[in-house]
């Protein structure tokens, strides 16, 4: 309150700038000033007038209108205990004694009253209000053309834009609701991939679920919901100082796949902690934003490098295309054959792991390459498998 006091010029000022505030709320407002804010309350509860009240105002308060506090439990409890007692008033309950409050109750509401009269801090918690937004707009007549219907949720995005500019927010879910002449609604739900400020390219998303929509009966009514919206994230520039287009045209197009094909059906992969190459990676949903992968560049001397590894394909041998489930190979003299023999350049990398579960594997890891210049990622496995033999097996194709 003392910088508030410093910034509209006294005590009077800053009361008249609060209420003029408080009435642009559909709320009842009712101002009360004090040393604490659980005295406040107290005051408040007691249905005093807006004003500032000093510590003696409590004294002859009623114990029944203090306010109850997620740190104090029982209250109520408690409070008829001092009934019983004698002790109707506040300014009689804060005579007893320490020692007497301590051995009668506990110690909760001793750090209770000091709270109150401040002789303990009282942190309190930032007040946040739903984060939803909503409006509705009612037609002069039944509508049923689609254009006319998106002149009117226009309308509405617009309220919306101006509420996300001011809160600085991105929306993420949102759904709208058309009512129908017939008591019957309509139900347009749009989920984005990625959180959006912009309601210009919200517009044609909301177009894409109205012209899958089969409406019967004319539409007299339509509300806008805002279920998720969550804080702007800055656009990312490149070195010039220009918005990355790329990043853009990325988003919108995962919300567009979002819209016509619905959340659960688009998926990304990630990468996860396993070294199985059945279990290294998973699906998830979209990134919500770009992850910028730094190759490693890796050097080593022309001795230590063998110059058929010139030939091994990048991606620290690893291909992208992985089988869902190894495919055993046929053998021709010991080797392996993929629709033709295949001929080791790279190998053995052992992998064995997962020990600690029934899917454990123990694998020599080779890159095989077709006569026609495929590669292929083969393995054997390291214990002999059926009738005493070690077979091949594809796990992966190199690009």
């Amino acid at each position: 309150m003392k910088t508030c006091l410093q910034l509209w010029g006294g005590f009077e000022k800053s009361v008249e700038k609060t209420l003029e505030k408080a009435s642009s709320y559909p709320y009842k407002t009712h101002l009360i000033w004090s040393h604490t804010p659980l005295a406040a309350r107290y005051i408040a509860y007691s249905l005093k007038p807006t004003g500032c009240y000093p510590l003696k105002t409590l004294l002859s308060l009623s114990i029944a209108y203090m306010p109850e506090d997620s740190s104090i439990k029982h209250l109520n409890i408690w409070v008829k205990r001092l009934n019983k007692m004698g002790i109707y008033h506040f300014g009689e309950l804060i005579n007893i004694p320490r020692k007497a409050l301590l051995q009668h109750f506990n110690q909760d509401l001793v750090y209770y009253l000091d709270r109150l009269l401040g002789k303990k801090s009282d942190p309190q918690k930032i007040v946040t209000f739903d984060q939803t937004f909503s409006t509705d707009i009612c037609l002069d007549f039944p509508v049923i053309q689609q254009e006319t219907l998106m002149f009117a949720i226009r309308k509405l995005l617009s309220r919306l834009q101006t509420i996300m500019y001011k809160k600085t927010k991105s929306v993420i879910e949102i759904e709208v609701i058309l009512h129908s002449e017939t008591n019957g609604k309509y139900l347009l739900s749009l989920t984005l991939a990625q959180p959006e400020s912009s309601t210009t390219k919200i517009q044609p998303l909301i177009l894409l679920k109205l012209e899958h929509l089969a409406i019967e009966s004319g539409i007299i009514k339509i509300d806008l919901n805002v279920k998720l919206w969550v804080s702007q994230i800055p656009s990312i520039e490149d070195f010039w100082g220009k918005p990355n287009t790329l990043s853009d045209q990325h988003t919108e197009l995962l919300n567009r796949l979002t819209a016509r094909l619905g959340q659960n059906n688009i998926q990304s992969l990630k990468v996860t902690m396993d070294h199985r190459p059945e279990r290294a990676w998973s699906h998830c949903q979209p990134e919500t934003s770009y992850v910028s992968i730094k190759k490693e560049q890796r050097t080593a001397s022309s001795s230590s490098v063998k110059t058929i590894e010139s030939k091994i394909p990048t991606l620290h041998r690893r291909p992208v295309w992985l089988l869902e489930t190894p495919k055993m190979l046929n053998a021709s003299d010991e080797a392996p054959y993929y629709q033709g023999s295949l001929r080791l350049i790279w190998g053995p990398e052992r992998i064995e792991s997962g020990w600690w579960e029934a899917d454990s594997i123990a694998r020599d890891y080779f890159i095989g390459q077709h006569p026609k210049g495929s590669h292929y990622w083969i393995f054997k496995p390291i214990h002999t498998g059926i009738a005493g033999k070690q077979h091949w097996f594809l796990q992966g194709i190199f690009s």
